[in-house]
């Protein structure tokens, strides 16, 4: 299941957005300061580890975000990308 979307705000703008959203949902997260955020949900039931991705797409003067799972169920890391870009106002 791939999960992307695509945004003309600033890629600061993208970044708080990003991180907002994380924060507000209680999901753990490391910015490598380049273009990803590593997250992390742990719950007593699963853990799901996945990525979101800033990508810049030049020919439209936009960015687009990525997210890719890299460990967990893919229906729990559906419904957490669905939850998060519903939230994000990008």
């Amino acid at each position: 299941i791939n999960v992307s979307a695509t945004s003309n705000k600033t890629l600061q703008e993208i970044i708080y957005e990003i991180t907002r959203v994380l924060q507000t949902n209680n999901i753990p997260h490391y910015y490598d300061g380049n273009s990803t955020f590593e997250c992390e949900c742990l719950d007593n039931k699963s853990s799901l580890r996945f990525q979101i991705e800033i990508c810049h797409i030049p020919r439209l003067a936009s960015y687009g975000l990525h997210f890719k799972r890299l460990y967990g169920g893919v229906w729990n890391y559906k419904k957490i990308c669905t939850k998060l870009l519903s939230q994000m106002s990008i």
